[in-house]
């Protein structure tokens, strides 16, 4: 009777360790990553839906809204609306598996935003932690203590919060400064950095010029000739 060999033997594939739940690459600018997600929204018993998108990088609120229903063309409308803000945004959507998100018409409306889509990992909301954080933050700042009881008490309050949160809240995960302040300071260096990047073509240009005008032949002006004045021929004088 044999042994089938040691544990792991009849493995065919050497597998490496599993990166689920390791989360993945944080972007380095701007707009290119988005956040999306839904949460519940409890006013005087009733159920609303409050989607948010969040840009992963500043952690500034692109844009919300506050609906009654929510589904996949109600997700559809917010993001549209919020590529119409920052139009030359071509973001990674990041969401998690909410049947909104896996629908067959939401990844059509992706491709043809010319926009990419990645879903977290199912059991592992961490991916997507920074809205998850936000929406746990307004909860417990803003909307419980004001307890509003009609959707449009709750749509000014969460209005207020957002205009709060985005232009003076400070925030710790972003070295203690205002979400827009950090968009603003990846913006001007994206802009520093453009300039510096066309001042040598400038300079380039310049030079060249004065090389070329340094290669120019140097003109030295000549004296005019003067005429050859002929002196007068005088007969000799013999002695006696």
């Amino acid at each position: 009777m044999y042994c089938l060999g040691w544990p792991g033997r009849l493995d065919r594939w050497q597998r490496g360790p599993s990166k689920k739940g390791t989360g993945f690459q944080q972007p380095d600018g701007p707009h290119r990553h988005w956040h999306v997600d839904i949460a519940y929204i409890n006013l005087a018993g009733t159920f609303y839906y409050l989607c948010s998108v969040l840009d992963g990088y500043s952690r500034y609120i692109v844009h919300w809204d506050l609906r009654e229903p929510m589904t996949e063309r109600d997700v559809e409308c917010i993001l549209q609306r919020a590529r119409e803000l920052f139009p030359g945004a071509r973001p990674r959507i990041v969401t998690d598996n909410g049947p909104q998100f896996i629908a067959r018409d939401f990844k059509e409306f992706i491709r043809v935003a010319g926009m990419t889509h990645v879903r977290i990992s199912p059991g592992y909301p961490q991916s997507n932690g920074k809205l998850e954080r936000w929406h746990k933050t307004f909860k417990s700042t803003a909307l419980r203590p004001a307890a509003p009881s009609t959707i449009d008490e709750a749509r000014r309050v969460t209005a207020d919060f957002v205009e709060h949160y985005n232009a003076r809240r400070l925030h710790s995960a972003i070295g203690y400064i205002a979400p827009v302040d950090k968009l603003a300071a990846a913006k001007l260096r994206s802009s520093s950095n453009a300039t510096a990047n066309s001042r040598p073509l400038e300079s380039s240009a310049v030079n060249a010029e004065n090389l070329l005008a340094d290669t120019k032949p140097t003109i030295i002006p000549t004296r005019p000739a003067h005429p050859q004045v002929r002196k007068p021929h005088l007969p000799r004088l013999h002695s006696r």
